[in-house]
C-alpha cells in the first residue's frame, strides 16, 4: 500500500494490522491521533512492538529530522518487512534493531504467530502461535544508557502482555526521564 507517499510492506497474512491498513489506512485510529498529540519536532522515541513499522514511521514524520526513534521487533519475518518499511521509507532518523525488550539482557523464547502482530514471549494457544525462535533479549536501560545523546520523550510499546517486563527493564530510564 502507499503510507505517507511512500510503498509499505505488509505482512502476507491478511490479518491484524495487514488488514486494518489494506481496508482502512490506518491502525487503531483513537491510539494512533493521542499518540501524535504528544509528540513533537526533535523527540526522541522509543518504540517497543514496531511490528512492520506503523507507528515508528508516524513518529518520525512528526518528530522531523531532529527526531530520533529507536525501534525494536523480535519476530524474525516481521523484523525483516520493518527494515524494508524504513528503508523505503526515506526517514535517516530511525534506526531499528530486532531485539525483545524485557527485564534483562540475554536470551528469551519468542513464539511467533499466524498474525504477525500477536507474536509474543509469552506461550499462549489463543494467539495461534506456529513456532518458537530464540531471540535476543535487551533491556531499555541499556540500550538508552549505549546510545550517547538519546534522551527518551516518549516509550510507545505493544508487547502483548510482557508491557510489565518491560517497564522492569527501564527503571533507570524512566526515572532519569520521566
Amino acid at each position: 500500500i502507499q503510507f505517507l507517499g511512500h510503498d509499505f510492506e505488509l505482512h502476507h497474512s491478511n490479518e491484524g494490522v495487514t488488514e486494518e491498513l489494506r481496508l482502512f489506512g490506518v491502525h487503531e485510529p483513537s491510539a494512533t491521533a493521542a499518540y501524535l498529540d504528544t509528540l513533537s519536532p526533535g523527540d526522541h522515541i522509543l518504540d517497543v512492538g514496531s511490528n512492520l513499522g506503523y507507528y515508528l514511521l508516524l513518529a518520525a514524520q512528526k518528530v522531523g529530522s531532529t527526531g530520533r526513534l529507536l525501534g525494536f521487533e523480535p519476530a524474525p519475518g516481521v523484523y525483516e518487512v520493518l527494515e524494508r518499511n524504513v528503508r523505503k521509507s526515506g526517514f535517516t532518523n530511525i534506526q531499528v534493531s530486532p531485539y525483545a525488550m524485557g527485564a534483562s539482557t540475554g536470551t528469551l523464547q519468542f513464539y511467533e504467530s499466524e498474525i504477525p502482530n500477536w507474536g509474543s514471549i509469552f506461550q499462549d494457544n489463543r494467539l495461534q502461535q506456529t513456532r518458537a525462535t530464540t531471540v535476543q533479549a535487551r533491556t531499555v536501560d541499556d540500550l538508552v544508557a549505549n546510545s550517547p545523546g538519546f534522551h527518551p520523550k516518549a516509550l510507545r510499546m505493544d508487547v502483548e502482555g510482557a508491557e510489565l517486563m518491560v517497564l522492569a527493564g527501564a527503571r533507570q530510564v524512566l526515572e532519569k526521564y520521566k
